[in-house]
């Protein structure tokens, strides 16, 4: 082990699946910033997405394991700080309090990142729960929170440690790619696209009821539809609606990942998220990455991003005909579409990968005592 560099244990998943907990912790390991750095990872045991979060024998079993890596590690390393993901569900804050608790035993700073789009719930327990919670976040040296409604969440609950914003990201190669994508063919049907884990909270029952309206207005526009359901049933439940509606321009591709999912944004115009709950969801940042305007909802940390007029359109949550007028806005007028895109694509720079793990090793300097940079 080197003994110029001060040591951080990474913990964190990595892909699959891809979402943006795994997202940010790949973005961290391979980034310039951390050099300044020697870095160790410790990766969980691999779950779906369908499991996290929930009390099964497999998750604790699972999590067993993750805490026997982290006690090898501790011991083996001897971390001066350790940076983590803080997750919204229960069970997996529960998981987070152990880990944070055995690095603060070993001796090290705790950096924690919150990600879950309702971590607002877990400030909400009662009685005892509530108690584990607050021990639990005054273990902390610092927290990181995806946008400012998320900081003075944390700053009004009272927490220790010091709250700084850092937002999520995309994948390097999104940025990328983005960068080199063909112009999109006069004449063609404007497409809107969805990606995302489909569902009641992501608002893709209310998608397709304003999609039944732009078929009743002879709007011009398709839609896509990527990703699976998001909680059993969901993704059914949303195909039958689908049926039921008699919609024609509506496709299903079911989960992508890489290049097939890269040729869905290349051939879209805009992204219809209209969310009733989020953090600060990735796939803005992929659209921002291919000059795509949004339509979305103004929660979690959206509206630190995403700005009426300037960047996207903003609806209310649940508001179908919103979600109707913004879609055919958009399909009728490519001059917005293009406006806005480009200002999304520009202001979303600061959610570059690097730009966001340098905020993240400028946290772990601070709360090492160190200048910035080392």
């Amino acid at each position: 082990m080197s003994e110029s560099k001060p040591r951080v244990l990474v913990l964190g998943p990595i892909p699959p699946p891809v979402g943006g907990i795994e997202t940010v912790t790949v973005a961290v390991l391979e980034s310039e910033a951390m050099k300044r750095f020697e870095i160790r990872h410790c990766n969980p045991a691999k779950k779906t997405k369908a499991r996290m979060g929930q009390f099964r024998f497999g998750n604790f079993l699972a999590a067993n394991r993750y805490f026997a890596k982290m006690r090898r590690d501790l011991k083996e390393f001897r971390p001066h700080a350790v940076y983590m993901p803080i997750t919204s569900t229960w069970s997996g804050f529960l998981q987070d309090t152990m880990l944070c608790k055995m690095a603060v035993r070993s001796g090290a700073k705790v950096v924690g990142h919150v990600h879950g789009h309702h971590f607002y719930t877990i400030l909400e327990r009662e009685s005892w729960q509530a108690k584990i919670v607050r021990a639990s976040i005054d273990r902390f040296d610092a927290i990181l929170m995806l946008g400012e409604r998320w900081r003075k969440l944390m700053e009004d609950y009272g927490a220790r440690g010091r709250i700084l914003i850092v937002p999520s990201t995309a994948r390097r190669e999104i940025f990328e790619r983005g960068i080199h994508q063909p112009l999109k063919p006069e004449g063609r049907t404007p497409r809107a696209i969805f990606v995302g884990q489909m569902g009641k909270r992501k608002g893709v029952f209310d998608l397709l009821h304003a999609m039944k309206q732009i078929e009743e207005r002879g709007i011009a526009c398709e839609l896509v539809c990527v990703g699976p359901g998001e909680i059993e049933g969901e993704y059914e439940a949303v195909r039958a609606l689908a049926e039921t509606l008699q919609l024609k321009r509506v496709q299903f591709t079911g989960p992508l990942q890489g290049e097939k999912l890269y040729e869905q944004f290349a051939q879209a115009d805009f992204l219809v998220l209209p969310s009733y709950d989020e953090g600060l969801p990735v796939v803005l940042h992929e659209a921002a990455a291919f000059s795509m305007p949004t339509i979305c909802t103004p929660v979690g940390a959206i509206p630190d991003l995403v700005q009426h007029e300037r960047n996207s359109l903003l609806v209310e949550p649940g508001n179908v005909a919103q979600i109707a007028d913004a879609m055919q806005r958009l399909a009728e007028d490519s001059a917005l579409r293009s406006r806005l895109g480009t200002q999304l694509k520009s202001d979303d720079l600061r959610c570059h990968p690097d730009t966001v793990t340098e905020q993240i090793a400028d946290a772990i300097d601070l709360v090492l005592g160190r200048s910035q940079h080392g």
